[in-house]
């Protein structure tokens, strides 16, 4: 083979190499060593790589590293210009063009569009606050989900709890499915309907007397006593949504919530926390040093089956296991009571099975 068909040859098999750079992502470091070993381009007796301008990114010829921030997505087109052994010297430089895809960092393709303060059952986008509730430090907040701010949509979970007489708390949360139209309002009216129905029925009379049973650690009776209690709450809960749902001539199920709330007291044999759910917000009671985990509540995932169910479900209070929806713990070490929606569950723990295991709670 001749000289000028051997240049030919190699400017050629140059030209058709495929020179692949790492993708990168806008606005998170990139780093990207330019192969010369691996692509077999020892023979480049000179050459420069250009049209890094507005990337954010940068080449250094002396460790053949492409490094920088990339300022946005899209292609950043390269120009390699080069000459090898064999050309004649002065020879016009052989040109290639070479890619780095940077992809758009997710994060930055969700938007934040507030919702419409006027709209039908409106309500605050973000709520959080912090409260002394009898000697506990209650902290809440409640977001709505990206997907929500997405479209400009509203926050389908809700909250509220009081103190009640003779020393016990009530902590009430609900999320709205996200399939019903008006899931939010359900989860509004169920922790409001809670709440007035325990401040109207657990009064200082009905609570003395569970403190008695309680004290004499009489578990049988503490179930007696409370389910009348717990069970009438919720049945309220589901009562309300549906007068509600009738007024504004809506089916019962635009406004799906789930429902979860707790009765606590804290004695000075340790803390006695009487729950409700139904659906799959978790409720568990964790030690000070984080070593222990006490679930109060297994979710409408596991036990229950057939997918969330939710307040809103007649059916609910006609089932065999209902009363199985009401737990009694007594923590004696307790420094944490978390109630959360699938919003924290979900990204945190992913299964059910998660939520027994300290170590996620750790995390």
């Amino acid at each position: 083979m001749t000289k000028s068909w051997q240049i030919m040859a190699r400017r050629e098999e140059i030209n058709s190499l495929q020179i692949a750079f790492p993708n990168g992502m806008a606005g998170k470091p990139y780093s990207a060593v330019f192969e010369f070993d691996a692509l077999n381009l020892n023979d480049l007796t000179d050459y420069s790589l250009s049209g890094f301008e507005g990337s954010g990114l940068e080449y250094d010829k002396a460790s053949r590293i492409i490094s920088g921030v990339p300022e946005k997505a899209g292609d950043v087109v390269l120009e390699l210009s080069y000459n090898f052994e064999g050309e004649d010297e002065g020879a016009a430089p052989n040109v290639k063009k070479l890619f780095i895809i940077i992809n758009a960092d997710p994060k930055s393709l969700w938007k934040d569009i507030p919702s419409d303060p006027k709209g039908l059952y409106a309500k605050p986008d973000n709520v959080s606050e912090t409260v002394q509730l009898h000697g506990k430090t209650l902290t809440v907040a409640s977001r709505r989900g990206r997907s929500h701010a997405n479209t400009g949509g509203y926050r389908d979970d809700d909250y509220y709890y009081a103190e009640l007489e003779n020393g016990w708390s009530l902590i009430a949360v609900s999320d709205g499915a996200g399939s019903a139209p008006a899931g939010r309002k359900g989860s509004e009216i169920a922790c409001n309907a809670v709440v007035e129905y325990m401040k109207q029925r657990f009064t200082a009379q009905h609570s003395a007397a569970m403190d008695e049973v309680i004290s004499a650690n009489a578990n049988d009776k503490i179930k007696e006593l409370a389910l009348p209690y717990l069970s009438g709450a919720a049945n309220h809960a589901f009562e309300e949504i549906e007068n509600f749902s009738r007024e504004a001539d809506k089916p019962l199920d635009a406004f799906h919530a789930t429902l979860i709330f707790t009765l606590v007291k804290h004695y000075p044999q340790g803390s006695a926390f009487l729950s409700f759910s139904v659906g799959d917000c978790p409720m568990a009671v964790v030690n000070r040093d984080i070593t222990q985990v006490t679930l109060l509540n297994t979710l409408d995932v596991g036990e229950f089956g057939g997918g969330t169910r939710f307040i809103t479900m007649p059916e609910i209070f006609r089932a065999d296991n209902f009363e199985d929806r009401f737990t009694f713990e007594m923590v004696t070490d307790f420094s944490y009571f978390v109630l959360m929606t699938d919003g924290i569950y979900d990204p945190k723990f992913e299964v059910e099975a998660n939520l027994g295991k300290i170590e996620r709670w750790q995390q």
